[in-house]
This record gives structure tokens, sequence and C-alpha cells, in this order.
């Protein structure tokens, strides 16, 4: 019997698991150290050069405390599915910026705050340097502006 090769869906597993560590606030040392495995294991589990067995996902939730659906929740639809959109999504959310950035986006309570983050971010990135970044955050504040002044004189 042959060692199967990863494919996407332990790609995909192993973003999960890094995802769910990065909620935890947990290091892959400490991870690796509750599972018993070298730290190394955690980093092949996430980049998923190594697959990630039933139960050792199972080892893995129960460590961050987690579900296990929460590593394998929306890959029935995903299976075979080769969105690079998705795939950004997930990598993107499986990093520190990411996490912290969607955290901090869901905090915000007030809808035109978003919005204008919102803007504000494709605004930037529709640029390639630092000076039009500057350039469109100043457009876009000078447009807030605007719209305030107009709404305060209605």
């Amino acid at each position: 019997m042959s060692v199967r090769s990863t494919d996407d869906f332990d790609k995909s597993v192993g973003m999960r698991i890094r995802s769910q560590r990065l909620l935890a606030n947990m290091s892959q040392q400490e991870l690796a150290e509750r599972l018993g495995v070298s730290f190394q294991q955690i980093q092949k589990y996430e980049k998923g050069a190594n697959r990630v067995g039933a139960s050792r996902v199972h080892q893995i939730c129960k460590a961050l405390e987690v579900s296990m659906s929460s590593i394998y929740e929306g890959h029935v639809e995903a299976v075979g599915m080769r969105s690079s959109a998705l795939s950004a999504i997930h990598q993107f959310l499986a990093t520190r910026e990411g996490l912290a950035l969607v955290q901090g986006f869901q905090k915000i309570t007030a809808g035109n705050v978003r919005s204008h983050l919102i803007d504000l971010i494709e605004e930037l990135g529709n640029v390639s340097s630092a000076q039009d970044r500057s350039i469109a955050i100043r457009s876009l504040a000078s447009r807030e502006t605007e719209k305030r002044r107009k709404s305060d004189t209605r």
C-alpha cells in the first residue's frame, strides 16, 4: 500500500487548523506539546504537507476547544473546487494579520464606519505606490467631509 500525497482538501484542513489555533491564541509549540508531537509536525499539518487523520483532528479540536465541524465546515461544498478566490480567503484568514483584521472589523458596530473602511481598503488596493496611497486616503477623506457638509446643511 503506497502513501497518498496530500491534496487541496488537506491544505484546506491545515489552514483551518491554523486559523483555529490563532483564534485560540496558541503557539505551534503549545499545540504540539498538548498533542505529544513536534512543532514541526504542526507546521506540516497547517501547510498541508502532511495529512491529518480523523483521530488527530479530534485531538487537535480537543486541544483547541473547538468542534470538529470548525475544521471540516464547508468542505463538502468545496471538494474538488479550484476557486483561487476561496483559497486566497482561507490563506488570508490563516494569518495573524487576517485574523486581527476580521476580529477588529467584527467589533465595529456602526454600519457607516464599516462602509468607510471598506471604501478605504478598496481604494488602497487599487493603487501601487506609497504616494498614490497617500493621495487616495486624502481623496477619500475629502469626499467624506463633503458628504458630511451636505448632510449637515439639509
